[in-house]
């Protein structure tokens, strides 16, 4: 034992006094014989020779630090993921610690399928000496931690004290009762039979996976988020390896050549400057799509007060512009300018009209209520996690999708939303051509910028499975579960109706509108000539003045959601707008939500079931049989997407067995004939009651 006269890396605090330590000297098998402990272990090899002359040892593996975040809780994925490791850990010990293992004298435990632990305690003992000690600081249980000559600085604090001991050990004591034993079964009965090592090929792998799965199944209930956080972690090596790639081009730009002495310096400052557009592109961690889409825009910010600022380009692009508060009140005659074109504008949806519909106009003003709250989404959902359930927050939907026929005036309505939101010469996005591509979407959402993305014809591609966590279901339920950390975007597009579905749990999470009805194409010249002449020359300072009042509300702590209705707050503005203007709404104002995919389900359904033979739904008492195949033996065009179209408009509760795959779907008849709002009559209640088939 040494004073401490230099700073060593690993510092030791002894029983109150700075010394120095070998690792022998810290854990001393002469004076102590057993070994209790809990850290993350790093290399098997040390773990070997440290403990060896410990006539008993009891560890206990915990996690490394870079996974404290939480995602070690995802206990399934875990397990998925590495349960062969205990025989990898196992194969990687020396002959006498795998003998230790076996006699029993040796055990290494690991936490339970969902413990987290990330203690690193060390306690020695002997108890015929009442010799004991406590070991604790930050140091995990590794070489490079407890080498006092590397660069890795950490700290312990030893104490020869039994009171302590005895505090910590009831400590580790119950850490040892939420774990299992690491190193497998049948590792140690082959090594006992044949002292040879397992070989980890498919089979065993196989065998160590059931084996740790059955061990674990009580404690395993995986909600979907666990399986949304595949997709979450798969993004997360993708964007390390860009970090990677993207630190390697960063050093090749900055360092100079390798010196005589095998290192590299720093180039002077006038030179890196010279590689100044390189160093930039390396710098842009999106990629380069995406990037160029972002640049184009407008730029809308969120600030802490609440309140939006934009920043334009300047005409000449020379500079980035000067960034301004936006939001901000408006007169009573711009107001009431804004308001007069927007009446024009959703009532020509009904006037215009092959057969009028009140409900059309209506859906076309709840257009443009989303899309005026479309840069407060984001502090909705945060918001709701806030006062109701973080695994909810998909309630507030990012993604506003308008569902139309042709010549039903839906590009008309995206490019007016875009000029009420001040951005008349913006772009609306060809989906195929700009949007359909791994990463730019979420690049563009996850991005700072608040003005909504709007994009033309998306395909149904969206709504369905990927194999990317970027693209489809998985973008669009991996970015409507988070909860906002920072300001994130929104996306308003259009589809085609006839194609349009997707399954519950994609839907749940979007805002669906539905635009049924086409213009009259012999009042389409007059038509167009209307909706052209209230295009130009709108003004953004409607969505200014609304910015700056859902501000005030955010600020002011008012009531700015409710569970049905995120847009209740962004409906009393505007009726406040209608009455400070002495203006009346018009009639079909929107009050409330639209249902329209619910609606859209139950019609189909229920047009299926009246229109059709009834020998297609075979009434087997509580249970209708339904022959799909048969159902659509005369279907146009491709059967299987008719089919998955179907599957995705039944209602989840009617299911009684799983579905899809078969010619006949199995539905509990009582909760179909609810979905499809069907009262049976007196005399079919009769006949079902006395199983009479009718």
């Amino acid at each position: 034992m040494k004073e401490l006269f230099a700073e060593p890396s690993l510092f030791v605090l002894h029983n109150g006094a700075s010394c120095e330590f070998t690792t022998d000297e810290i854990f001393d098998a002469s004076r102590f014989t057993k070994f209790y402990g809990v850290s993350y272990v790093s290399s098997p090899k040390f773990f070997a020779e440290t403990v060896r002359d410990f006539k008993e040892v009891t560890f206990i593996l915990g996690i490394p630090d870079t996974d404290v975040s939480g995602k070690f809780t995802d206990a399934l994925i875990n397990i998925l993921a590495e349960s062969e490791n205990g025989a990898l850990f196992f194969n990687s010990l020396s002959g006498a610690a795998k003998n230790k293992i076996v006699d029993g004298c040796m055990n290494i435990r690991y936490g339970r399928a969902g413990v987290m632990i990330h203690d690193k305690i060390y306690l020695l003992a002997n108890d015929d000496t009442n010799d004991y000690r406590v070991i604790m600081g930050s140091a995990n249980f590794s070489a490079s931690a407890f080498n006092a000559e590397n660069k890795n600085y950490e700290n312990i604090r030893i104490d020869d004290n039994k009171d302590l001991y005895d505090i910590y050990k009831k400590r580790w004591d119950y850490l040892y009762s939420e774990t299992e034993d690491f190193i497998p079964e049948i590792c140690k009965k082959q090594y006992k039979d044949t002292k040879t090592q397992i070989v980890l090929d498919a089979e065993t792998k196989f065998n160590l996976l059931v084996d740790r799965l059955d061990e674990n199944r009580a404690n395993l209930i995986v909600p979907e988020n666990y399986l949304q956080d595949i997709h979450k972690e798969t993004l997360y090596i993708k964007k390390k390896l860009e970090n990677v790639e993207q630190t390697k081009k960063l050093l090749g730009a900055v360092l100079s050549g390798k010196r005589k002495d095998n290192t590299y310096r720093v180039k002077l400052k006038e030179s890196i400057i010279k590689s100044k557009q390189g160093i930039k592109n390396y710098l842009v961690k999106t990629n380069k799509d995406s990037e160029d889409l972002n640049a184009s825009r407008e730029l809308l910010l969120s600030s802490d007060e609440e309140y939006l600022y934009k920043k334009i380009k300047n005409e000449d692009e020379s500079e980035n512009g000067e960034l301004t508060l936006y939001s901000k009140l408006a007169t009573t005659d711009e107001i009431k300018s804004a308001l007069t074109k927007i009446d024009a504008f959703t009532k020509a949806y009904y006037d215009f009209a092959i057969v009028p519909n009140e409900e059309i106009p209506g859906k076309i003003y709840e257009s443009i209520l989303y899309a005026f709250t479309a840069p407060f989404i984001w502090r909705l959902k945060q918001e709701y996690a806030l006062q109701y359930d973080r695994a909810s927050v998909g309630d507030i939907p990012m993604f506003l999708v308008i569902g139309g026929v042709r010549e039903s005036g839906k590009s008309t309505l995206l490019n007016f939303l875009a000029g009420l939101l001040g951005e008349s010469g913006a772009d609306i996005y060809d989906y195929a051509r700009s949007l359909d591509k791994a990463g730019n979407l979420m690049d563009m959402l996850e991005s700072s910028n608040l003005l909504p993305i709007m994009t033309d014809e998306i395909s149904n591609s969206f709504f369905g499975k990927s194999s990317s966590p970027r693209k489809g279901e998985n973008l669009v339920k991996l970015l409507s579960n988070t909860v906002p950390e920072h300001s994130m975007g929104t996306l308003i597009g259009t589809t085609n109706y006839a194609d349009f579905s997707s399954a519950g749990q994609v839907i749940r999470r979007i805002y669906y509108l539905e635009v049924n009805n086409m213009f009259d194409s012999k009042k389409k010249k007059e038509s167009m000539n209307i909706l052209r002449d209230l295009n130009d020359g709108i003004s953004d300072a409607l969505f200014r003045d609304f910015s700056y009042r859902f501000a005030t509300e955010l600020r002011n702590r008012g009531e700015v959601f409710q569970i049905d209705d995120f847009l209740i707050l962004t409906r009393r503005i505007f009726k406040d707008y209608y009455k400070e203007c002495s203006m009346t709404p018009p009639k079909y104002f929107p009050e409330k939500r639209f249902l329209d995919y619910e609606t859209r389900k139950k019609l189909v359904w229920k047009q299926l079931y009246f229109s059709t033979d009834k020998e297609y739904f075979k009434d087997n008492g509580d249970i209708l049989q339904v022959n799909i195949d048969a159902l659509l033996k005369n279907t146009t065009g491709s059967a299987q997407k008719k089919k998955n179209q179907l599957f995705d408009y039944m209602d989840e509760t009617c299911w009684a067995t799983d579905a899809g795959i078969g010619m006949y779907w199995f539905l509990k008849k009582k909760e179909f004939f609810r979905f499809i709002e069907y009262e049976p009559s007196f005399i079919r209640k009769t006949l079902d009651f006395l199983k009479i088939k009718w």
